[in-house]
């Protein structure tokens, strides 16, 4: 009867481990632990999380194909660096090196594509006073500073360094790109320097404004003043 009580005893003793010890291992796959048994060590791994418009686009991190609604995360990626690609046909591709470390969440949650040919609206805005009123905006952003004409500073970081003039510099709506004229064209980049767009040809004594929440670029040159719808 005793040894009986015993075995019972040490049989839930040894449950109750099992419980624990299975308790943890959840708890840190769910952490982003792994076990490498070839190495025979533990890793943790980490995530990306992106969202991005359209919606639709397609998003490769390392080469693996991700199609799932957004906000995306892709989860348990092994510490290194990665190459993040969103994409869809007709629209230019954003792309960012990135490197993640063991247990950090790298976050881009304002990824914009823009067309590839920007389309202009027929729309007429000429007579639109309060509209064209936007347009004598001084393109004086005091956090923008451009040195020897063709190098962009956004606050106390390097934007971004081009072979011709820069003109005009403006933050994109966002917050999170810039736009700006150089060499005849017109470009929108993110804040970072990275992603440099140029999306059609334009005047540097041009004036411009975003609107429709940025989805266009209402353009005056002169006493011509035309739309380009640049995205979604």
């Amino acid at each position: 009867m005793k040894t009986k009580y015993i075995w019972g005893l040490l049989g839930n003793i040894s449950i109750g481990i099992s419980i624990l010890v299975l308790t943890g291992i959840i708890a840190a796959y769910a952490g982003g632990y792994r076990i490498e048994l070839s190495e025979r060590k533990i890793t943790q791994t980490g995530q990306i999380a992106l969202s991005y418009t359209p919606k639709d686009a397609i998003a490769l991190i390392g080469g693996e194909i991700y199609t799932s609604n957004i906000p995306l995360k892709a989860e348990q990626k092994n510490p290194g660096e990665y190459v993040i690609e969103v994409s869809k046909q007709g629209y230019k591709t954003w792309k960012k090196s990135v490197k993640l470390e063991a247990g950090q969440t790298l976050h881009y949650t304002s990824i914009v594509l823009f067309y590839d040919n920007p389309v202009i609206d027929d729309t007429t805005y000429a007579s639109d006073d309060a509209l064209l009123s936007q347009l004598d905006q001084e393109y004086s952003n005091s956090n923008f500073t451009i040195i020897n004409k063709n190098e962009l500073w956004y606050g106390d970081n390097l934007v971004t360094r081009y072979s011709t003039d820069i003109y005009k510099p403006s933050l994109y709506p966002d917050n999170q790109h810039i736009s700006l004229i150089t060499g005849g064209k017109f470009h929108i980049i993110d804040t970072d320097g990275s992603n440099d767009q140029a999306l059609f040809d334009i005047n540097e004594q041009s004036k411009y404004v975003f609107i429709n929440n940025g989805t266009s670029v209402l353009i005056q040159d002169q006493d011509s003043v035309k739309v380009y719808h640049i995205r979604d």
